[in-house]
Order: C-alpha cells, then structure tokens, then sequence
C-alpha cells in the first residue's frame, strides 16, 4: 500500500510520517511472520535436496519467473537448460498456490544429482497485491497507528468486572487474521 494512500485515507499529516511508514513496514512484516512466506515480490534462492523426483517444489509464491537452475553434485553446479525444465502452475495466471519446478526426464542423462539450486522471481509486486491483502495490510498499520497513539495499551475491564487493569493488545486483529487465513503457508 503506497504511503501517500495510507496517509490520506487515515488523515495522518506529514508531521507522522515517520510513524506512518513504520507502521506499514511492520504491518507488511507481521502479515510475513503470520502466513509463514514472504509476500512481497523478490528473489529467492534455494537448495532442494534431490531424491530423483522431476517435481520439486519451490517454497515460495507465487512465482513469477525462474532465473536459473543449478544441477548440485558434491561440490560442483552444472546450470540446467531451460528447455530441461517448466514451472507448475505457469507464471502469470495470479494464481496463490505453491509451484514446483517439473524437470524433464531428460536431465537424467546429467547423472546424479544431490540437489538442484534454483533462483527465481516470486511474491506479489508493490501495488499489485489481492485486495484482501492490500485491506489487511490497511487495517494492520491503522491498528498500529492506534496503537501508537495510545501509547500502545489499552485499558480493560476483566470478566470478573476488575475495572482498570492495564494490558497489552494482541498482535494483530482478528478481522486482518480472517483476511489472511486464505494466505498462510500451511505446515502437515
């Protein structure tokens, strides 16, 4: 969510700059932690253990492009052509589902491998995330800029009718984890 947005829509002035730009960094690094992936577009590099599978599937999403993948024998990489391999589901049809990398069984004449390096392009771009992103990410920095406010608690009245005990408010609200759900990296 671009800065200049979140500012207007909350009638921040630019004396709370600072403040608003935090609040978004850390709502954009929250909604990270709580779906276990990074969402932002970026690039990614990883090693996969090769058990001579032609599927290996690639922990981030979604993936927009592969940069170059490494054949791993011991200490030595051999690059994998292109034509040895393709990206499931393809790129480009905004879909939010991990990937893998589907090799060709061709590339067992490279012999054996143990393990194949990718690099790759994946995440959402700046501007271009879900709504129901882009709304968390909104709610979540709002929330903390309430928070910030305040002072960062909140005062409560505990179901024994205690009136006046002081706290720290969640991590998040529960309306932004409901929007999020959809997003989480699920762990079997």
């Amino acid at each position: 969510m671009p800065l200049e947005e979140f500012m207007s829509v909350l009638g921040i002035d630019e004396r709370d700059e600072r403040i608003a730009r935090f609040c978004l960094a850390t709502a954009t690094i929250a909604i990270g932690q709580y779906c276990r992936r990074r969402l932002l577009r970026g690039k990614a590099s990883e090693r996969i253990a090769s058990h001579g599978d032609l599927s290996v599937p690639l922990r981030e999403y979604p993936v927009e492009k592969v940069i170059a993948a490494h054949a791993v024998r011991g200490a030595s990489m051999r690059q994998i052509a292109p034509a040895l391999y393709s990206i499931e589901p393809e790129p480009g049809q905004g879909l939010d589902c991990p990937a893998s990398l589907v090799l060709a069984p061709a590339i067992r004449q490279m012999g054996r491998m143990d393990a194949i390096r990718v690099e790759y392009c994946a995440g959402y771009r700046a501007g271009a995330a879900p709504a129901d992103l882009a709304a968390a990410c909104m709610e979540i920095a709002a929330w903390k800029m309430s928070r910030h406010r305040r002072g960062g608690m909140v005062m409560t009245e505990r179901a024994g009718g205690v009136p006046g005990d002081w706290r720290l408010e969640a991590t998040m609200p529960q309306s932004a984890r409901n929007l999020l759900e959809p997003y989480r990296r699920r762990t079997i």
